[in-house]
């Protein structure tokens, strides 16, 4: 069996001190140029590793983030998670990922993430998690929300100006000549169906001809929740149909295409429809949809390098919202 080779055998074959290798593994701009060849040469005649969990244990860190997200299958979420694990993964950092949807996510579980000796830091997607899942004090690590947040959290937000995604779409339906814009909105318990909501209602008032009560329909970001929107709009008289829908996401707005296409409603000849998200697929379904572009790479990079900024002794409390930009297809045309 051979030998386990340590800092001290390191130490004799480059001949210098072990607090001299030490300092030359974990911090190497403080030692000069020579010392740090003889002691890398050493390291490399050795196939000497470095023990990360002693070394960490040492610095008190672990060199790894959690993130929190309500549904790991979710595409919006998973592209996020993509993008900070690119920016963790250049800093040497590692990311765990805690489904909170999860059966077996407690209380209690989900709690436990909150403690320095698990993790260095927190990234939340899950705007309904709980605020007393996390605990306050010394022992609880820098927490970032992105995407997604609880309104009375007090920590800093990675997001997308959803408001303005909203007022690029109705925008761009006025400008067809539609005033008759209707809605299906998100849940309204998270962030995202609130803004997207309380926006759409906001931005229509500001807009001339628009009707008094427009038609809005609950949905709760999926596909089932568009095909329902799509019988609930099909069953209105003709005369009160909206002719322009402003879609909380694409999900949605896929749905209540393809069940209005069943129903014999042509999109956009009897109706324009517009998404929010721009998923992959949008460019390529039938008609290619127009929709509200959310750069949910520049989310997660936000997200992860202000929680590694924390991390590291940095103070940030506000966080300029992403902004958002429309992308025009065939599923939008003049009325």
């Amino acid at each position: 069996m051979s030998k386990t080779v340590t800092v001290q055998d390191i130490a004799a074959l480059a001949k210098v001190s072990t607090a001299t290798v030490s300092r030359t593994l974990s911090h190497p701009e403080k030692v000069s140029e020579k010392t740090r060849e003889l002691v890398m040469k050493a390291v490399e005649e050795t196939g000497y590793t470095v023990n990360e969990a002693a070394r960490n244990l040492r610095k008190k860190q672990t060199d790894s983030i959690v993130v929190m997200l309500p549904n790991i299958g979710n595409e919006i979420f998973s592209s996020i998670v993509e993008a900070i694990e690119t920016v963790c993964a250049k800093n040497g950092i590692n990311v765990l990922i805690a489904d909170t949807e999860k059966a077996s996510m407690s209380h209690g579980r989900a709690r436990a993430y909150f403690s320095k000796n698990r993790v260095d830091g927190i990234i939340i997607l899950d705007g309904k998690l709980p605020l007393d899942t996390i605990p306050t004090g010394d022992k609880t690590p820098p927490v970032v929300y992105a995407g997604e947040w609880n309104i009375d959290a007090n920590y800093p937000i990675a997001s997308i100006d959803d408001a303005l995604g909203i007022q690029l779409a109705i925008k761009h339906l006025s400008e067809l000549g539609h005033t008759d814009i209707g809605h299906i909105a998100g849940p309204y318990e998270t962030t995202p169906g609130k803004v997207r909501t309380d926006s759409f209602y906001q931005v229509l008032k500001q807009t001339p001809n628009s009707p008094k009560k427009p038609w809005v329909f609950d949905g709760d970001f999926s596909l089932k929740s568009g095909k329902s929107a799509a019988h609930a709009w099909f069953q209105l008289p003709k005369n009160e149909r909206p002719t322009a829908v402003m879609c909380a996401s694409d999900a949605m707005a896929f749905g209540f295409i393809s069940t209005l296409t069943k129903l014999g409603i042509h999109t956009p000849r009897d109706v324009s429809v517009i998404g929010f998200d721009n998923l992959p697929v949008a460019e390529y379904y039938s008609p290619a949809l127009t929709t509200v572009h959310q750069p949910r790479d520049s989310l997660g990079i936000l997200a992860a390098h202000t929680l590694l900024s924390l991390i590291n002794g940095s103070s940030i409390k506000t966080l300029k919202p992403i902004e958002p930009w429309l992308v025009e297809r065939d599923s939008t045309a003049k009325i």
